[in-house]
């Protein structure tokens, strides 16, 4: 198991005969995974085929000619199979939830984004999609989730040392910048490298009280009795106010705690919400969730708004989007 710090996040990469050819990617508090798979490798392959059959976002590559093609998937192993007619790519990798929280129209808006960022950026030849893909109809709310998560695999995809995303390439083409790069070219970076930590050490301070650790991102009192899960999100330029997505569901390591709390530390410790996990729970039949094949949620989507005045607003999306101010309610 190796670790790296990419984007202020720690990414583990698990490398199953130390040869960091196929490789699995994944990093802390977040409920997707990167698999990098090498054409040669097939006990790779077989000894994660029962991982690699959920939706998915896949994209086949050749370093050396600078070749892509961009797909999605039902089933990995089986498209893999399925492309071995193509002779032009080396590896393969395969963006999907860790427990099948992503759709098939997710994975499939997941492609079209990739296909028109990467074809904007110009650094790879992309002609062997022979047909452009299309963006499935979403709602608005329903893409406001779904921009981290593309977030979340653009850093998957760096970390794993590919170039695809990276600015300054220089094999770049020349074309004009669209508006879609430009605003990206605006997002608000993580400057820390260690925000998790910071979050934590703030609360401790703001609250008065010494926490110890239980489970990856959970701290509960000395005496038990409170619980808090830390969450952390980049953010995103919204116009000219900052979003941050999270991802919500229940916590086990707090659950025995008689006041449970959720901490979104919202791209540093400067601004951090204290949300009562009462509340959120209390709210959840007005936020978009993600359901698993049989219908059941898996996760629900948390979206903060703030602006340039630091006030800070929760977006509610039922029946139909609004927002409601939560000021207060920052650290």
């Amino acid at each position: 198991m190796h670790k790296i710090i990419n984007m202020a996040k720690v990414f583990q990469i698990f490398v199953p005969d130390n040869t960091l050819v196929s490789r699995i990617i994944s990093c802390e508090n977040q409920v997707t995974e990167l698999y990098v798979i090498d054409r040669a490798d097939k006990n790779f392959v077989s000894d994660y085929s029962s991982d690699l059959t959920k939706p998915a976002l896949y994209i086949l590559v050749n370093r050396d000619k600078k070749q892509l093609y961009i797909g999605e998937t039902d089933d990995s192993i089986k498209r893999l199979r399925n492309h071995e007619a193509k002779d032009f790519w080396t590896e393969a990798i395969v963006f999907h939830s860790t427990g099948d929280t992503l759709s098939t129209t997710e994975v499939k808006w997941l492609e079209a984004k990739t296909f028109e960022t990467l074809k904007e950026l110009g650094y790879y030849d992309l002609s062997e999609n022979k047909q452009k893909p299309q963006y499935p109809p979403l709602k608005r709310n329903q893409i406001y989730t779904l921009e981290p998560i593309f977030e979340e695999a653009k850093n998957y995809i760096c970390a794993a040392g590919f170039d695809f995303f990276l600015r300054g390439n220089n094999i770049k083409v020349n074309h004009q910048v669209s508006n879609s790069e430009r605003e990206e070219q605006q997002a608000v970076p993580i400057t820390s490298t260690d925000i998790f930590g910071k979050c934590t050490q703030r609360l401790m301070k703001v609250i008065g009280l010494h926490l110890t650790k239980k489970g990856r991102s959970a701290f509960v009192s000395q005496d038990g009795e409170i619980g808090y899960v830390i969450k952390t999100s980049k953010a995103y330029k919204q116009g000219k106010r900052e979003k941050y997505w999270f991802a919500y569901r229940k916590s086990k390591d707090i659950s025995d705690c008689s006041q449970q709390y959720i901490v979104y530390g919202c791209k540093d410790e400067r601004t951090i919400i204290l949300m009562p996990v009462s509340e959120i729970e209390n709210n959840l039949q007005v936020l978009n969730d993600t359901k698993d094949a049989s219908g059941n949620s898996l996760y629900w989507h948390i979206v903060f708004l703030k602006d340039s005045d630091g006030e800070v607003t929760w977006l509610l999306s039922k029946p139909k989007v609004r927002e409601i101010d939560i000021t207060s309610k920052l650290l």
